[in-house]
């Protein structure tokens, strides 16, 4: 890919140490006088009283030869390919004639963003694994235990004071008047909701279920009448497409049952 071609440079200043030197037409002559200037050369440019020839400093590759670097290997292309075409690019960055520090630099520059990539992917998957979601319930009780543990609020006292109620275990039979899905949850296994109603003293109260069951519970529909035990949520908020934000005070349900069975249904 463009064999490299050039003239061989004197690694040292030309020099005839045997000849004169003229200063300033840097003639070499045997002669005392420049035959160009006519300048009586002086004592220190003369043959055996000049310094030695400076060695000359190398550059480009460094073998003090002159390339004549194809266009597709010049620096103006190389770069507009890695943009372009990354492959093409890195390919042309390691066949040319860029020093090793400038095509490592090069690759490691084209190569993060895939590799960011590829990282955002591996802890995407292992998230769940490294990270595990933090349930708003405890799943450390017993069945038995958590019901026990629940206490009756009237649906009222909830309503009006959902943040004094809030991670305290309560239980409450309601009806179902909606069910959807969180989209600001999407990623979450639980991202499920009820809106749900108490009539109660003449009044009706509503309240939004966040359903925490697990191991596939059972589906409700809307118009049953549920009996759950959970933990109070405070005034929470979901977000849904179509019926936009919807703000309630909650209850994080882990277990229910529907009203005309004594068992709660934990799946």
């Amino acid at each position: 890919m463009g064999a490299k071609r050039g003239f061989a440079s004197e690694e040292y200043q030309r020099d005839f140490p045997e000849l004169n030197k003229c200063p300033d037409c840097e003639t070499f002559f045997a002669d005392l006088y420049c035959p160009l200037c006519g300048k009586e050369c002086p004592e220190e440019m003369r043959a055996g009283n000049r310094k030695p020839a400076k060695k000359v400093k190398s550059r480009g590759n460094g073998d003090g030869r002159v390339y004549f670097v194809p266009w597709y290997f010049s620096t103006w292309f190389i770069i507009m390919m890695c943009f372009l075409q990354p492959i093409i690019g890195l390919i042309l960055t390691w066949a040319g004639y860029w020093k090793r520090g400038w095509k490592i630099f090069a690759t490691v520059l084209m190569a993060t963003p895939y590799l960011l990539v590829a990282l955002g992917m591996v802890l995407g998957a292992l998230g769940p694994i490294l990270f595990p979601e933090e349930l708003p319930v405890n799943l450390e009780l017993t069945q038995t235990e958590y019901v026990e543990l629940c206490r009756e609020v009237t649906a009222e006292d909830l309503y009006r004071n959902a943040a004094e109620y809030e991670g305290d275990y309560v239980t409450l039979t309601v009806v179902i008047d909606a069910i959807g899905v969180d989209e600001y949850e999407y990623e979450s296994d639980y991202n499920r909701y009820y809106l749900c109603h108490v009539e109660e003293n003449g009044r009706t109260w509503e309240f939004l279920l966040r359903d925490w069951r697990q191991d596939g519970p059972v589906n409700f529909a809307v118009g049953d009448v549920i009996t759950l035990w959970g933990q109070g949520g405070g005034n929470m908020e979901i977000f849904h497409s179509t019926k936009g934000s919807l703000a309630a005070p909650g209850i994080h349900m882990l277990y229910a049952s529907l009203a005309n069975l004594e068992a709660p249904l934990a799946a």
